[in-house]
């Protein structure tokens, strides 16, 4: 189990990293933290392995206050984003080192090592130096010591961005299943929004430090709190800035009354377009394919359109179903009306 409580975490030379982060997770409970390069992820998860200093809150493991004890003294693993491997040791080494520190017996040890490095296709380049190994291999020894031993945290730094495009994806859902079961609780940290729906039951978003939203993978996509989570998790999604008359936006026919306290003349309207015989022509200018036979079309706009191949002079509505407004300047999700 980990506990989080108002986490706030600095770098030395005074700028904050994590803004009063709280979190209660579950023992066995699968977490994922999505984030932009520098959003805060591998902050937070160096912070809860001990290596960088917290500014204030605590950091609870299974019951116990570890916010001031020394790395060795927490029950966490952290898979570094680059491996963490040993670079000028062999593979065998690498994966054999935990169990080293925890005083196995060579046979053991030997034995448990071989047997993990079979499971992940690890025999060719067993003794091997890590420093010759490709991306996908040092991704495999990297995953592959967290069978070895057992912690009550595992914290995983975003490692699958050492491999890029394709690749990244077919390693992901090849370890995938592995990721899953690791024992206790763990913490994945990724900037691929693919991944990050993928792994957890429940995700945390983070934007420059702050968290914006914690929630399962179905409410993000349908319910962001904020305009940075929607951007984030819904990229395919059209976004304009609509005036509001008498808290009232009209687009499209569509007439949508904001909250009575809603005090600015511009809010920022959230939209994905579906086909309609009864709307507007969309004049597609360039297309990208998403898989499953599906496209993303866009118009001299910006606006996009998800569907199969669409015919010229095809006519687009705006999707009520995925509307969203959020305020200009806090850019939180508004609650609204269609009349």
């Amino acid at each position: 189990m980990l506990e989080l409580v108002n986490l706030k975490q600095s770098y030395f030379y005074g700028a904050t990293a994590i803004f009063d982060i709280n979190l209660k997770a579950g023992s066995g409970e699968k977490i994922a933290v999505l984030s932009k390069s520098g959003g805060g992820k591998t902050s937070l998860l160096k912070c809860i392995a001990g290596l960088f200093p917290a500014e204030s809150g605590k950091i609870i493991i299974d019951g116990k206050d570890v916010t001031n004890l020394k790395t060795k003294d927490r029950d966490v693993r952290l898979v570094y984003d680059d491996g963490g491997l040993i670079r000028k040791r062999t593979v065998k080494f690498n994966l054999e080192y935990p169990l080293r520190l925890r005083k196995l017996d060579k046979d053991e040890r030997c034995s448990l090592a071989y047997d993990v490095a079979k499971r992940y296709g690890l025999e060719p380049f067993y003794k091997e130096y890590a420093f010759r190994l490709f991306e996908r291999e040092i991704i495999a020894v990297a995953l592959a010591r967290t069978e070895l031993t057992e912690r009550s945290v595992t914290l995983i730094d975003n490692v699958f961005a050492l491999a890029n495009g394709v690749e990244r994806a077919e390693l992901f859902n090849k370890y995938l299943h592995n990721l899953k079961n690791i024992s206790g609780t763990v913490i994945f940290a990724t900037d691929s929004v693919e991944e990050a729906l993928s792994f957890g039951g429940r995700v945390i978003v983070l934007n420059a430090g702050y968290h914006q939203q914690t929630d399962t993978p179905k409410n993000l996509r349908e319910y962001p709190s904020t305009l940075s989570v929607d951007e984030l998790v819904n990229p395919e999604k059209s976004r304009i800035l609509v005036g509001v008359v008498n808290k009232l936006v009209e687009i499209d026919g569509l007439k949508i009354q904001l909250p009575d306290d809603y005090e600015y003349d511009e809010a920022i309207l959230s939209y994905k377009l579906k086909i309609d015989d009864n709307g507007t022509v969309f004049v597609p200018k360039t297309r990208k394919y998403l898989g499953a036979g599906l496209y993303q079309f866009v118009n001299d706009a910006g606006d996009s359109l998800i569907a199969n191949e669409v015919n010229e002079g095809v006519k687009v509505s705006i999707d009520t179903k995925s509307l969203k407004l959020y305020d200009r300047v806090s850019e939180k999700s508004l609650t609204y009306n269609l009349i």
